[in-house]
C-alpha cells in the first residue's frame, strides 16, 4: 500500500479529471468511475470482486449498488435517474475512501 497521503492525492487528481465528464456526459463516464473506484478499493485492501456476505463492509455494498445501477443505465431501458443514482453511489464510495485516508 502506498503512503495514505500519496494515494489519496492520486485518487483526488484522478477523480477531478473526471468531474467535467460527469457533468457533460455522465452516462459515458460511469465505466471510468467504476474502474477508478475498483482501483481505490483494492489499494485500500478491500476486494471489490468478493462475493457479498453478511459481514461485508457497507462501502462494498454501495460499490456493488453503483455497479448494478451502471449496468441498468447502460441498458436500452436505462434512465437518467439510473445514471444519477449510479453517480451518487460512486461518489459516496469515493468520499468514504477519501475520508478514511484523511483519518490515517
Amino acid at each position: 500500500m502506498l503512503d495514505p497521503g500519496l494515494d489519496r492525492h492520486d485518487w483526488e487528481s484522478q477523480w477531478a479529471s473526471l468531474e467535467d465528464d460527469i457533468r457533460e456526459s455522465p452516462r459515458e463516464v460511469l465505466p471510468e468511475l467504476e474502474r477508478l473506484l475498483a482501483q481505490m478499493l483494492e489499494e485500500a485492501e478491500l476486494d471489490p470482486t468478493a462475493q457479498p456476505g453478511d459481514d461485508e463492509p457497507e462501502i462494498l455494498a454501495e460499490f456493488r449498488a453503483g455497479q448494478e445501477l451502471r449496468r441498468s443505465a447502460e441498458s436500452d431501458a436505462g434512465s437518467a435517474g439510473d445514471v444519477a443514482a449510479a453517480i451518487e453511489a460512486f461518489r459516496l464510495v469515493y468520499d468514504t475512501l477519501i475520508d478514511e485516508r484523511r483519518a490515517l
